[in-house]
Order: C-alpha cells, then structure tokens, then sequence
C-alpha cells in the first residue's frame, strides 16, 4: 500500500499493513493507522499521516507534530499551537526533552509522581468543587525538570460506577475461590510439596482476593 502525503512523485509514504495491538481484538488481521490533526474549534481535519500497522503512539504523535510545524505556513497556521492529545504524548524520553510547543494531555497513572499523587488521603487534597458531581485540585510539577501544570479531576459518578464495577468482580471472584478451595479440599496429595503447588495454582488469577488466602 503506498501514499503520497507530500503530493511529489518523488517522495511517497510507503506504509505497510502488519500486525500489531488491536483495539477491535482481531490481533489476527493486517492493520495500518491514519494519524490525524484536527482544528479544536470546528474539528477540520489539518493533516493525515498514514502509518504502519504496528506504530506506536508514543512515537507518532511526535513525529506527526513535527511534520505539521514544519509545514505552517502551507496550512495557514500563523499562531503558535496547543497540542492536545491523549497520554501516549506524555512521554519523558520525547515530550519532555524536546518541550518547543504548547501541549495539554493526560499524564499516565504509572508516572511515579501520579502514583504517588492518586494514593494521597483525599482529606489531604485540597479540593475545589466544581459541581455536577465533580472536584478538581491544581498542582504544580517539574516531572521530567519541566515545569507543567497538573489538574487531577474527581467525579463523584465515575467513583460509584467503578465501586459497583470492583464489587461485582470480587463477588464473582470470591464464588469461584470458594469452589475452588472446596475442591482443593477433598483432594488427597502424597506429599506437602503437591498441596502447597496445588494451592498456589488455585491462587492464580485471584487478583481481589489473594491477601485473603494469605491471612
């Protein structure tokens, strides 16, 4: 498959259909990806880079970013940007060694300082309500010795969502151990080693419950 995003004869985009992750969950089947700039107001499409099938994000969007600034004044762009996209930008390695333009994204919940905001005691945040059911807190942070301004944002919804979520997975979770403990039970084995390999079998996949079994 070949394009030609530049229009010259002389300088086609050859991407390839490969495999790679597959959010439709046919890891079986050829993939390419479009990379696409909108305008935020009124949604315009701006500029498309064809990729291949198996690209990353964390890679792309960078790359994608690049080729639009260098291509400003083609595509009428005579104010500086705000780059926004989802947190495959957040890179430390790209985004906050090359910080030459604007950017607003989600920072990814496995940053160490994320983790470590996300675990403090909600007492301890200074929270603003912001109605509907939503609290905000503004931080600053200078993660990757960039100075950044973070938002962490609480919906009073979403929590309960993901509560009724979490209680339905540790119901279901907590039948399947109990059947499984009750079978384990009325097995015979020749030797202590065979029960306890037994029993960190049956541990497997309890993600919810396995600080039970060790109490």
């Amino acid at each position: 498959m070949g394009w030609n995003k530049s229009h010259r004869d002389d300088d086609p985009k050859i991407i390839e259909g490969t495999h790679g992750f597959s959010k439709d969950h046919r890891p079986d089947l050829k993939q390419v990806f479009l990379s696409l700039v909108v305008n935020g107001p009124s949604s315009i499409p701006l500029w498309m880079d064809p990729l291949d099938g198996n690209s990353s994000d964390k890679v792309s969007f960078h790359e994608t970013i690049k080729n639009v600034e260098n291509f400003r004044s083609q595509i009428d762009l005579d104010k500086p940007s705000r780059w926004i996209a989802d947190s495959a930008l957040y890179t430390k390695e790209r985004l906050l060694k090359n910080n030459d333009y604007l950017w607003v994204t989600r920072v990814p919940e496995t940053t160490t300082e994320a983790k470590r905001m996300m675990e403090k005691p909600s007492e301890d945040i200074p929270w603003i309500e912001a109605g509907n059911g939503y609290r905000i807190a503004r931080f600053n942070s200078s993660y990757g010795e960039i100075m950044q301004r973070w938002l962490l944002v609480f919906s009073e919804q979403a929590y309960y969502r993901e509560q009724r979520t979490l209680e339905k997975k540790i119901t279901r979770q907590a039948e399947k151990l109990k059947q499984a403990l009750w079978q384990l039970g009325n097995q015979i084995f020749h030797c202590k080693k065979d029960a306890i390999k037994a029993f960190e079998a049956v541990k497997n996949g309890q993600s919810y419950l396995v600080h039970l079994i060790h109490r």
